[in-house]
């Protein structure tokens, strides 16, 4: 009607003008329509492109890195048994590689669950006991969830088969190399033969008793001896006890740096009848050795003492290694030093309120040990301590710190290095008084003790590897770098192994943040960046991930080093807690959302 009026327009001169004006609506909306699409389908097209580009750009990367400083050999095969290229690539996934599970791990789950809640429940309290419950309650309502899941192999059905294949050859042995992660293959008869020539070197000697009776007699020495110390109820032992108890057993670490690839060996100690008491009393003597003048806890710590040498052009810098430490610490001295370092420590009361009697009793229980070879033979450690048994680190260390208290650091001796700082049988020297002298002062270290015996490098063109450290002269400063040995085959855990994303990045940001801490010069620092992700591109790690994690480095790297030069006030700072940790299976998604829903003081990996 207002159109009639306004405009004089008659019914279907409006009706027309309706139409018209409709279909032009139509047309617009296909033509904007279209349009939209057509956009969509380029950005769809663009993308594919991108992830195409993306793929061949990492496949070209991962064909570039062949050269010799990152592919590095890593099967070495001294077995009479010829392997497939699908074998040795299978096997040079490395023996960390975790394979899923054809099965959900229901069992794992709720032992690791059950642990975790009852080392909650022993506490006591009524707040641990609740926690405890919760974490019953939201496990169980994630494994419903989780238990019909189908869980995708990351090895393929072939891959299965062969690895399946090469665990049932029982004549041969595939163990770790001594260094840098490489893997060896030996023949069965040729490993044993190895294994008993490293009994004949050392103090062992063949057992008389049973395998029984060895292990029931430990197993009534401690639980005699807890007894003695007022631990009556049986609740109040358990945690220093093994149920089960099994016997130790030796293997070796090949050095396949040395010829005819001699082995080291290890005792194994993983549930024998000290394993648990044997933790209580590193967690007592390790301060003890950490106290030590000459300690080095790692490369970090390393680090920061270096910043604090005066060097001048007469400075030589040297390294000793002591032969075979663990087996050849002296343990009637070793145990007298403990006792003496035991006795002089005021803060012991403070880890402990055990008697320092009580304590060396249980270490003497614990020294004795006995192990079984891979062909069932039961042998006994005469003197020294066996590599593999966690107390063993501790009382090396402080004997070794009387051992340089008495002949090294004395105001009688004669000779005085200008710096001596040992972690655990390497030790690092800056010599002052010159060559002559220098190497007198080595034979006289060699002549002190018949059982401990150095091995000596010195710099060469102003530069000596230590541990895992390049160091350098420059004037009159020490300038460090990351240093890898020959051994070394740039092997890191796969991507493809059955680990969480979170772990397996963390390997990245250890990686980067040991570049960046040991790393004086900014060219040193880019080389080595550079080369850590051309290796872990060849490790299988997606080359965007592994070069977000280090471009992120720069600025976490740099607030690190402004907290560690102006620490914030106390009461910015977050409280210390005490952590309780339950190890159980990785299957992705249930893992990911136990460990998301995790309570603050327990974590679940």
């Amino acid at each position: 009607m207002k159109l009639r009026e306004t405009f004089g327009l008659s019914g279907l001169s409006i009706e027309q003008t309706q139409t018209k004006l409709d279909r032009i609506v139509r047309r617009k909306t296909r033509e904007v329509r279209k349009r939209l699409f057509k956009k969509l389908d380029n950005l769809i097209n663009d993308k594919k492109q991108a992830i195409a580009e993306k793929k061949e750009k990492e496949m070209k990367e991962a064909e570039r890195l062949t050269r010799s400083d990152i592919d590095k050999k890593i099967i070495y095969n001294n077995s009479s048994r010829q392997f497939t290229q699908k074998e040795l690539d299978l096997l040079s996934l490395g023996l960390g590689f975790g394979v899923t599970p054809k099965r959900f791990p229901l069992i794992e789950y709720i032992t690791a669950t059950e642990k975790l809640c009852q080392s909650l429940e022993e506490l006591g309290d009524p707040e641990s006991v609740a926690r405890a419950q919760g974490i019953r309650n939201m496990v169980t309502g994630e494994l419903r969830k989780g238990f019909d899941m189908k869980i995708k192999s990351n090895l393929s059905k072939e891959e299965r088969e062969i690895l399946r294949k090469i665990g049932e050859d029982e004549t041969i042995i595939i163990c770790p190399a001594d260094k840098g992660k490489a893997i060896v293959i030996e023949d069965k008869e040729n490993y044993i033969q190895k294994m008993y020539q490293q009994i004949d070197e050392g103090d062992y000697a063949k057992a008389t008793q049973s395998e029984k009776t060895l292990l029931d007699n430990i197993h009534q020495k401690l639980v005699a001896q807890l007894k003695s110390m007022g631990l009556t109820d049986f609740k109040q032992r358990r945690p220093y006890l093994v149920t089960a108890p099994v016997m130790a057993n030796m293997y070796l670490l090949i050095k396949v740096h040395k010829d005819n690839f001699p082995g080291r060996a290890v005792v194994s100690q993983i549930d024998d009848p000290t394993y648990q008491i044997c933790k209580e009393l590193t967690r007592i003597l390790n301060p003890l050795d950490e106290a030590g003048d000459s300690f080095i806890r790692d490369s970090f710590h390393l680090k920061d003492m270096l910043k604090d040498i005066e060097i001048d052009e007469f400075c030589r810098l040297a390294s000793l290694d002591i032969k075979s430490l663990y087996p050849k610490v002296p343990v009637k001295k070793a145990l007298e030093c403990t006792r003496e370092a035991l006795e002089a420590d005021s803060t012991l009361k403070d880890r402990t309120d055990w008697a320092i009697d009580d304590i060396m009793k249980l270490l003497e229980i614990c020294i004795e040990t006995h192990f079984k070879t891979i062909d069932g033979y039961i042998y006994t450690q005469t003197d020294g301590m066996p590599i593999g048994k966690s107390i063993s680190g501790p009382i090396a260390g402080i004997y070794l710190h009387w051992f340089e208290r008495t002949y090294i650091f004395n105001a009688n001796c004669e000779f005085k290095p200008h710096f001596w700082k040992r972690m655990r049988d390497d030790i690092l020297i800056v010599w002052k008084q010159g060559d002559l002298e220098f190497d007198r002062f080595y034979w006289y270290l060699m002549g002190i003790e018949p059982r401990i015996k150095f091995t000596l490098e010195r710099e060469r063109n102003g530069i000596l590897p230590f541990m895992d450290i390049h160091i350098r002269r420059e004037n009159d400063r020490l300038v460090t770098k990351v240093y890898r040995k020959e051994t070394h085959t740039n092997r890191y855990l796969n991507w493809k192994s059955n680990h969480s994303k979170s772990f397996l990045l963390g390997i990245i940001k250890g990686q980067t943040h040991r570049a960046h801490y040991l790393c004086d010069l900014k060219e040193d620092l880019l080389e080595e960046l550079s080369f850590l992700r051309d290796v872990f591109v060849m490790n299988g790690y997606p080359l965007h991930l592994v070069q977000g994690v280090i471009n992120k480095s720069w600025e976490k790297e740099t607030m690190k080093t402004i907290l560690k030069e102006h620490p914030l006030p106390e009461n910015d700072q977050r409280k210390s807690r005490d952590i309780m940790i339950s190890c159980m299976p990785h299957t992705f998604k249930v893992s990911l959302k136990t460990c998301k829903r995790s309570y603050a003081d327990s974590i679940l990996e």
